[in-house]
């Protein structure tokens, strides 16, 4: 269960949940991009595919759909205890810099003093939750680089993604965009979801489970199979492109 508490922007939990994830010997990730706009099917795949999962990180293009559901777990204890412990989120190229939320509700706000914004609207107070272009953290040892990808030219290749996540001491990056599920193993290992809204290249609208190990990091990818019964099955993307 996540305390929707902000310990650093796009960095949802706890201190003592952060400091577990870096220590555990096997993280499962849940890796979900690319939303844009289709919130109920984000908030269905937590709800039924987050189970046994360590983390959530969230790689752009669909922030305030994450951040509206997580507002809602505040008063939903069936979402708010299928939020994994810890959840990572960045900016896309079509998400805000800020998510504005009732500052009279501060759950979401804590540690947030040198961010927050007031502003008067027919007489409610906000205050503003920053959506950062990147985030880092540490699971099963290793440093995670979470962005969008745009900036680094992910749909040519991710060569300008590794030399970035060198400059940043990062071992893993995990990043969106292209809404095709990718995953490569170089002297950084990166990942790519794909989209759960708008696949690409004929991949299917899916997430992925990605985990890490003192000796591999690998990923399964999860592609929607069953769309009047909602089921998604894992699969290898590779035999679907074009």
């Amino acid at each position: 269960m996540n305390s929707l508490k902000q310990i650093s922007p796009g960095l949802f939990g706890s201190e003592r949940a952060l400091h577990s994830l870096a220590e555990k010997i096997e993280v499962k990730l849940l890796v979900i991009s690319d939303s844009h706009g289709n919130s109920p099917l984000l908030k269905y795949i937590i709800k039924n595919y987050s189970k046994e999962c360590d983390a959530l990180v969230f790689a752009g293009d669909g922030a305030c759909d994450l951040i509206s559901i997580m507002e809602e777990a505040k008063t939903s204890k069936e979402l708010k205890s299928a939020l994994p412990s810890v959840i990572a989120f960045v900016r896309g190229n079509n998400d805000p810099y800020q998510y504005f939320i009732e500052a009279s509700d501060s759950s979401l706000t804590e540690k947030m003093h040198e961010h927050r914004l007031f502003f008067q609207k027919n007489k409610a107070a906000f205050s503003s939750i920053p959506i950062p272009r990147e985030t880092v953290f540490t699971a099963a040892g290793k440093s995670i680089l979470v962005l969008h990808g745009h900036e680094q030219g992910v749909y040519y290749s991710d060569q300008a993604l590794t030399e970035y996540a060198h400059k940043k001491n990062c071992q893993i990056a995990i990043h969106g965009h292209t809404h095709v599920p990718t995953e490569h193993v170089f002297s950084v290992y990166t990942m790519n979801p794909g989209s759960i809204s708008l696949p690409r290249m004929m991949t299917k609208q899916g997430f992925a489970y990605t985990f890490i190990r003192p000796d591999v990091t690998y990923t399964r990818f999860f592609g929607l199979e069953d769309r009047k019964n909602m089921t998604f099955s894992p699969y290898n993307p590779e035999t679907l492109m074009y």
